[in-house]
This record gives C-alpha cells, sequence and structure tokens, in this order.
C-alpha cells in the first residue's frame, strides 16, 4: 500500500486542524439532533466519540463526512463525498452496514474507489491486489463479501476507504458486528493500519473500554452537545459530571457539600453519609463553598484493610463480583452508604459479612457539581 500512504502523505495538511466544526447545530423533523458543537480533527490523530444511544454521533460523523449540512454553524472545510475540498482533504466514511457490493468480488470492491476516479483496469487490479496484502487479507481477493466474517468484510470496508486516499477516516461502529473475543485483536489490525497509512481517523463506538485505550482524545456527547473533550486518562481521573464519570467506567457516586477550597483546583466536602469526616477533591470547574456536589471516587483506587485499620472507613461486605482478571468487593457503612471497591489477590477470598475498612488518596476524589 505504498501509493496510498504516498497519496496520504501528499494530501495531509501537515499543520493545523484537518476538519473542524464551529458552533454547529442541526435539527431533524424539530428535533434538535446537534447543539453548537464545536470540534477539530488534527492530521493522523485518533479520536474517539462515545455517548448514549440518540446522542446525535453518526450524524457528528455525517456533518464530517460532508453528507449532511448543518443548519448553523460552520464545517470547515466543506467536503464533497469522494473529492477533495480546500487545502487537499478528503474524507472516507466507513458506515456500521459497510456498503460492500454483494455481487462484487472482494478485489473490485476494493478497487471500487479507483474505479471512480478513471484509473485504468490493470492498475485498478494491481493497487487492489496489494493493499489486501499489506493489510493481510490478500487470501480474500476473489471470494464475495457475503462468504466472509464480520470482521473480514470490516477489513474490506476500510482497505477499499483507504485506496480512496483520504486524509482522515470516520468510523461508525466498527466493532458491532464483531465476536467479543475478536475485538482485541481488530483493534490491533485497525491501529497497526493507521500507524502505517498516517491517516487521521475519527471512530464512533458503543465500547467505551476499547476506545479510552485506543484514542488520543475523546469527545463525551450528550443530547447532541460535547459536554467534555481531552485525553482519555483525564475525562477519566476529572470528569466535569457525575454522568460522563459513570458513563466512562465504574464509580462510586457520594453526595456531598463544599466546605471550602484547599489550594488551586482542591476543595474540601463534608459528606452526611460520612459523618465527622472531611474529605479532600480535586475538582474541575468552580464549585462555591456551600455548594452541593458529588465525589466521584473509582471502585480501583478504594483500598481494602482490617475492620480495625486505623483511620480506615469501617464496612461491611455484602458481595463479591469476580470478573476474570480482577474483582469487586461490594460495601456497607453503619449509616447505609454503599460503595465498590476493586478486590486485590487477598481480598478474593473474601465473604459477605466480613468486617473490613477502606480508604482511598485524597488525590483519587474527585468533586463534580451535584
Amino acid at each position: 500500500m505504498d501509493e496510498v500512504v504516498a497519496g496520504l502523505m501528499a494530501g495531509d495538511t501537515g499543520t493545523g486542524h484537518v476538519l473542524r466544526l464551529d458552533r454547529v447545530s442541526l435539527q431533524r423533523g424539530g428535533t434538535e439532533v446537534l447543539r453548537e458543537v464545536s470540534l477539530e480533527v488534527y492530521p493522523g490523530e485518533r479520536l474517539g466519540v462515545v455517548g448514549p444511544s440518540g446522542a446525535g454521533k453518526t450524524t457528528l460523523l455525517r456533518l464530517l463526512a460532508g453528507l449532511e449540512r448543518p443548519a448553523e454553524g460552520v464545517v470547515e472545510p466543506a467536503v464533497v463525498p469522494g473529492e477533495r475540498a480546500a487545502g487537499g482533504v478528503r474524507v472516507g466514511m466507513v458506515f456500521q452496514d459497510l456498503g460492500l457490493f454483494p455481487h462484487m468480488r472482494v478485489r473490485s470492491n476494493v478497487a471500487f474507489p479507483l474505479l471512480v476516479r478513471g484509473v485504468p483496469r490493470e492498475e485498478r487490479r494491481r493497487r487492489a491486489v496489494e493493499a489486501l496484502a499489506q493489510a493481510g487479507i490478500g487470501g480474500y481477493a476473489d471470494r464475495f463479501p457475503g462468504s466472509l466474517s464480520g470482521g473480514e468484510r470490516q477489513r474490506v470496508a476500510i482497505v477499499r476507504t483507504l485506496l480512496s486516499e483520504p486524509s482522515v477516516v470516520l468510523l461508525d461502529e466498527p466493532f458491532a458486528s464483531l465476536d467479543p473475543h475478536l475485538i482485541g485483536r481488530f483493534a490491533e489490525w485497525l491501529e497497526d493500519i493507521r500507524a502505517r497509512s498516517k491517516v487521521g481517523m475519527v471512530m464512533v463506538t458503543h465500547d467505551v473500554g476499547l476506545v479510552m485505550r485506543w484514542a488520543d482524545r475523546l469527545a463525551v456527547l450528550v443530547d447532541g452537545a460535547v459536554v467534555q473533550l481531552g485525553r482519555p486518562a483525564d475525562l477519566y481521573a476529572q470528569p466535569r459530571t457525575a454522568f460522563v464519570a459513570t458513563f466512562l467506567g465504574g464509580a462510586n457516586l457520594l453526595g456531598a457539600v463544599v466546605a471550602g477550597n484547599a489550594g488551586p483546583g482542591t476543595v474540601t466536602c463534608t459528606v452526611p453519609e460520612l459523618p465527622g469526616r472531611t474529605v479532600r477533591a480535586s475538582v474541575a470547574a468552580d464549585v462555591p463553598a456551600g455548594a452541593s456536589c458529588r465525589l466521584v471516587i473509582r471502585p480501583e483506587h478504594l483500598t481494602v484493610g482490617a475492620e480495625d485499620e486505623p483511620g480506615g472507613l469501617p464496612c461491611e461486605v455484602t458481595a463479591v463480583e469476580f470478573a476474570g482478571r480482577s474483582a469487586d468487593l461490594s460495601v456497607v457503612t453503619a449509616t447505609g452508604l454503599r460503595l465498590r471497591a476493586g478486590a486485590g489477590s487477598a481480598d478474593l477470598a473474601r465473604r459477605a459479612g466480613d468486617r473490613v475498612s477502606l480508604r482511598w488518596p485524597p488525590a483519587h476524589a474527585h468533586a463534580v457539581a451535584a
């Protein structure tokens, strides 16, 4: 796929963004689907887009691909599907239904973008065969899509998109048709293709755990608006809302009240269900003293100790949930506060009714608005 890579690099803007949405809104049937969305896609980056069903994720991809136009705001550059926009930007999109032609062999499916551009037949064939071989699926060239597995069809669709020499590839739920045990291998293959082609990718997916490991940046879309955008590690450690906290992973949410400021980006809080304790926490946005908030504490940041451990929070184990490489303890305090704690190897022998204590580092408590 060397010629594909060369074409990609030639179309790469090199600096600044490849695509940009500036305060974009879109309505459909009187319903607001997207609301003042601002977002940039940079050359070669991996951008993940997550959110609940109906949040507008696929519509966002269609706007980036030029398949829809916003009611308000600007899409820059304005892209026409299959053509280059100003600055040499071309967008390729892999739809959830893939759009492979069932009556055409894999080789012809992959070569279709070259046919549209008038590339001679023998050249189309050569480049399609080379691209399939470089992608590790050369043995599928003479097969029809209907004879392939879901993962194999996904690979064919992506190789076909890359032969259109895009600046960025948009992926709509690329893991939806894969069995769970194949997702990791497909993600590795996808990353290998991206790294070799240097093309940027935007991925919409419901697989939050995988996209957090894959993405350079992550956008969380809720009710048509981007509620948080940044590095996955930053969003996980310092979510702006309780929804983001729970959507990105397991989280204990404790009702609290801000007692005061404890330094830049840090507050102290009182927790009604933890009488006599003051909790120090980071904060992503200004929450004034006296305001109600919610404390986010991840299960993996809670350390389980002996019942009489000094300074620990006394609890009773209510359940032990084993999940392969990890497990969670469900516990309850004397005031009825229920928490989940990540279990270490020594904790797997615990049983319901055991008395334990919990601790957590102040750096791993985070306050969000109530």
